[in-house]
């Protein structure tokens, strides 16, 4: 077994767990509300999710709509925000980022008050997400090897430039035994 490594100031500048869910019958704010009722007193702050749908036609211009489809409950110094939707749950840990357990068991409490209201009957999707902020030296202007400082980095062909402002990184990782359980039903 490997020993996992704890880094005291990990890059971290965003990690979140998102649950996309099914529900027997359609979820409404009043519900929600009582979901907020258990969150305020560690999760102060309310941000309203708003949706907005607009439509431009030739002929009768320009029709929109909104509706409120849920709420963020951020703590006081913002670094924890339970994302609480109709048809969603997010919990997101914002830096300064602890590991991956604190994340875990926060999330898992947030998502049991949820979840004892709105009653999912199944979870359809599962997000993982963690954003890393790494500031590099770059002394006099000259590029940094990545290879110094990422075990996975991206290789840029030399036929182009060199300089590299910016880069975006996704991974889609089998779990080894859900193989098995993994199919798809859009058929």
């Amino acid at each position: 077994m490997t020993v996992q490594k704890h880094y005291s100031k990990a890059p971290i500048v965003e990690a979140a767990i998102d649950l996309r869910c099914e529900f027997p019958s359609e979820q409404s704010m009043d519900s929600l509300e009582r979901v907020r009722e258990l969150l305020v007193a560690e999760y102060p702050i309310r941000e309203d999710l708003i949706e907005l749908r607009a439509q431009i036609a030739p002929m009768t211009g320009i029709t929109s709509e909104q509706k409120t489809t849920g709420f963020r409950a951020l703590t006081g110094e913002r670094t924890r925000i339970a994302g609480i939707g109709l048809e969603s749950f997010t919990f997101s840990w914002l830096a300064p980022y602890d590991r991956w357990e604190s994340l875990r068991d926060e999330a898992f409490r947030v998502w049991g008050l949820y979840s004892s209201i709105t009653n999912p009957v199944k979870v359809t999707r599962v997000g993982v997400r963690f954003i890393n902020r790494l500031d590099l030296p770059n002394p006099n202007g000259t590029g940094v090897e990545l290879d110094q400082y990422l075990r996975t980095a991206p290789r840029i062909a030399p036929e182009l430039p060199q300089h590299l402002e910016s880069f975006f990184l996704r991974f889609q990782i089998l779990i080894a035994g859900a193989a098995s359980q993994h199919h798809d039903n859009r058929d």
